[in-house]
């Protein structure tokens, strides 16, 4: 196997660039990452490709490895493709490589465990019991200091309310929350 098909089925997405910023390789991954056929980004600039990627760190980057002749890694949002790209860019003899792939899920994974903290964090120093349930069978998924006292300091998170309240069988207070759910998820 030679190395032009190496590098044309790769799962990274690999363009070179010549000294004016022009695109001279793009591989198939490339063309998949960019939503850009091979032949509508050979000879262009990459800077009238992407001019929203202009006066960004993504321009930054680039132009201090080109000038200075050192690989530089760097995570950038493309808002015309509407994702993140982390960027390893490799400068060679005659331009610079780029290896490109899409982190945007675990970009959104990040900012969604930091919006479960806050959530959290802000349930946490309620001056009220609060606990979430989840799902049908009501499983206990946050629970803050004060709801812990108020059921004698106990930790119940990831114990369904059945669990948690064996007790409490035979009351109607399970049969209430199981029609509380049917109801919230039929409308």
């Amino acid at each position: 196997m030679d190395l032009e098909t190496v590098l044309e089925y790769t799962k990274e997405a690999i363009t070179a660039l010549d000294p004016e910023w022009r695109y001279t390789e793009v591989n198939h991954s490339a063309e998949l990452l960019l939503r850009r056929k091979r032949a509508d980004l050979l000879g262009r600039s990459h800077w009238e490709v992407f001019p929203e990627l202009m006066n960004t760190p993504a321009e930054t980057q680039l132009r201090y490895a080109a000038e200075n002749g050192v690989s530089v890694k760097f995570e950038q949002f493309v808002p015309s493709l509407y994702g993140w790209h982390e960027v390893r860019a490799v400068p060679i003899e005659n331009g610079m490589i780029l290896f490109s792939r899409d982190i945007s899920e675990r970009i959104r994974m990040l900012r969604d465990e930091a919006v479960r903290a806050e959530i959290r964090n802000i349930i946490e120093q309620a001056p009220i019991a609060i606990a979430i349930m989840r799902g049908k069978e009501h499983r206990l998924e946050i629970q803050n200091l004060m709801f812990q006292q108020l059921v004698g300091g106990r930790n119940l998170e990831g114990l369904t309310v059945r669990n948690a309240f064996a007790e409490l069988e035979g009351q109607g207070f399970f049969e209430l929350l199981d029609q509380v759910y049917i109801q919230h998820f039929r409308d």
